[in-house]
């Protein structure tokens, strides 16, 4: 299951890039493939720099709370910032 998800967010990218990015980051960390998640973060803060886990949230409308408390968790392990970062 897990390979099909990744060749489907894969090719989403492919065709938009910087989307299909956090799906695959989430399928990536949860199925232990941690480098392969960070390195999927650090393109999609390349492609989309203003990205962060909080903005992201809010999309969230069809996801449960223990859904999206697991999903946080990843995008968190994955390296992916939670807030922007503020000017100094």
């Amino acid at each position: 299951m897990n390979e099909k998800a990744i060749s489907a967010f894969k090719a989403y990218h492919s065709k938009a890039p910087g989307f299909g990015l956090v799906d695959l980051v989430l399928v990536y960390e949860q199925s232990g493939r941690h480098e392969d998640a960070a390195n999927t973060g650090k393109l999609l803060l390349e492609l989309r720099p203003n990205f962060t886990i909080d903005g992201w949230a809010i999309t969230q409308f069809q996801a449960d709370a223990d859904r999206l408390r697991t999903d946080v968790a990843a995008l968190i392990a994955a390296g992916l910032p939670t807030v922007g970062v503020k000017p100094s």
